[in-house]
């Protein structure tokens, strides 16, 4: 009969260390889905800071683009101006002609009126003397 009574125990001590099995599993799957949450968070947060950052770099990227682009354009325009520009000047050929009609006049052989006033002086001095 000892023997009869020590099993009927044996369930309650069964149960209880069924229970404590239970329980501890329980406490570690809690400490596991503790540690997938905090897991979960921090990529999270480091998902949110790496979002506003590339949003951040493609605010500049585009600023950037637009002032790339306003400069392209007025490259463009200098370079329409320039072209204009160039159509204005003299050719070589021209440049040969106008050449040969400043040698024949050369204006470095040419008086002043000053000179002129100054010499028709000279010469009235001369004669009053």
């Amino acid at each position: 009969m000892a023997e009869e009574q020590k099993p009927q125990q044996n369930p309650l001590a069964f149960i209880s260390q069924k229970l404590s099995e239970v329980s501890r599993r329980v406490r570690i799957l809690e400490e596991k889905t503790n540690s997938i949450s905090d897991k979960i968070s921090i990529t999270d947060s480091t998902l949110l800071k790496n979002t506003q950052a590339f949003r951040e770099d493609i605010t500049e990227i585009n600023i950037s683009i637009k002032e790339l682009t306003k400069e392209l354009e007025t490259l463009k325009e200098t370079s329409r101006r320039v072209i204009k520009q160039m159509d204005m000047f003299v050719l070589k050929r021209d440049f040969s002609v106008l050449e040969k009609y400043i040698d024949i006049i050369n204006p470095t052989k040419m008086m002043s009126k000053e000179d002129i006033v100054k010499i028709v002086r000279d010469e009235l001095r001369g004669i009053k003397q």
